[in-house]
């Protein structure tokens, strides 16, 4: 296998810092002619052979304005920490002191949350070890540290901090990490302070709203059994005592269960305008499961068959997922969905994510300065992804 690196595409005015007040844009004179002499809006393909020791995978790049470099992190179990230079448009070794695979001692996937101020990047490395250890990247001494933080999200086993994202937040000085794996739970929003050395876990919502959501996910896990229960008598890979059960009646007990749902959340008060926006929106979505339930119930009388089945699945489940999400105070979990500090709205913005089963195409905001999250709903934008 051709021995590669993902193509490096740098403008340098233009870098996504995760945390991080903007750099000042690089001079033209100061980049490499392929950089300088490239069109706006384009991609530029620098190089594709850095890599001395095979592919770069689940690697962090972050830019360094105080460089001006980019710093490439984690990547395969051989590789050190690398620097782009975007005036020469070549690749050279940080020299670090003691790479995080080798602190370690296995692969290291790294992406990190910098701290322009101090030159520092903060990094959970690893995949077992993942939610245990933060480690801590010096570029004036161009080496690593584990902190050993105390009180640290969980780690992988106890939940799923694994595909987490970090962000620096410049404001209050401290990491920020949320989203993480799905689809057993996330990993919740956790906050840093470098000073204390420990971690605290933030929580969200009015009891009203963590009151209805709750209901709804017990809402979609009675249609989930309740589908899954329908998949097993059309595959026959039902149990004997299972296939006593009526499917009628399980059927005509989640629909009761919808309505009453649907008008606790009629009856809700929210606390303010977003809440009362989430519930609506909530409300609506279990309309469209009442919706599949007039049309396709009645298909129950007769054979099941594969066209119903997915119905079901894809559309009454789906609805009712959406539902219980309509009331959730933090992004879903999910993996690969990066954290952007807005240095104007002072804020972080996630987008997408993997969420095992599904990618996302939400939009999240959060506000250090308030502690809440809130998701956008904008009339338009991309479509489902992950990376």
């Amino acid at each position: 296998m051709k021995r590669m690196i993902s193509c490096l595409v740098a403008m340098a005015a233009a870098v996504a810092v995760q945390g991080g007040e903007p750099a000042s844009p690089a001079k033209t004179s100061a980049l490499c002619p392929q950089i300088a002499q490239a069109a706006p809006n384009t991609w530029v393909k620098l190089d594709e052979a850095m890599a001395k020791d095979g592919k770069a995978p689940a690697c962090g790049l972050t830019y360094l304005a105080s460089a001006g470099k980019f710093l490439l992190t984690g990547s395969n179990n051989k590789t050190a920490e690398t620097l782009f230079d975007p005036a020469s448009g070549k690749w050279e070794e940080a020299q670090p002191g003691l790479a995080p695979n080798k602190l370690l001692k296995e692969s290291s996937s790294c992406f990190l949350a910098w701290d322009p101020a101090t030159d520092r990047g903060y990094g959970y490395i690893g995949s077992d070890t993942w939610g245990k250890n933060l480690l801590c990247f010096d570029y004036a001494q161009k080496a690593w540290t584990n902190l050993a933080s105390k009180n640290p999200p969980p780690k992988n086993g106890e939940a799923f901090t694994r595909w987490a994202s970090l962000c620096w937040l410049p404001d209050s000085g401290e990491v920020m990490l949320a989203n993480g794996a799905a689809p057993y739970g996330g990993s919740g929003t956790w906050l840093y302070s470098p000073p204390s050395n420990a971690w605290r876990q933030l929580t969200f919502g009015s009891p009203l709203i963590n009151d209805r959501r709750a209901d709804l996910h017990k809402l979609y896990v009675q249609g989930q059994d309740w589908v899954a229960a329908c998949r097993n008598r059309h595959y026959r890979t039902e149990t004997a005592e299972a296939s006593k059960l009526s499917l009628q009646k399980g059927g005509t007990d989640l629909v009761a269960a919808i309505k009453a749902a649907g008008a606790a959340l009629g009856s809700a008060k929210g606390t303010d305008e977003y809440e009362t926006q989430q519930l609506a929106r909530a409300k609506a979505a279990l309309a469209e499961t009442l919706k599949i339930a007039d049309s396709e119930f009645k298909k129950l009388d007769g054979p099941l068959n594969a066209p119903l089945l997915t119905v079901l699945q894809d559309g009454l489940t789906e609805a009712l997922r959406s539902a219980r999400d309509e009331l959730a105070v933090e992004p879903p979990p999910r993996g690969n969905s990066p954290l952007l500090w807005h240095p104007v709205a002072r804020k972080v913005v996630t987008f997408g994510g993997d969420g095992y089963s599904r990618a996302y195409a939400d939009t999240w905001a959060f506000d250090p300065a308030k502690s809440r999250w809130m998701q956008s709903h904008p009339s338009a934008g991309p479509g489902p992804r992950a990376g």
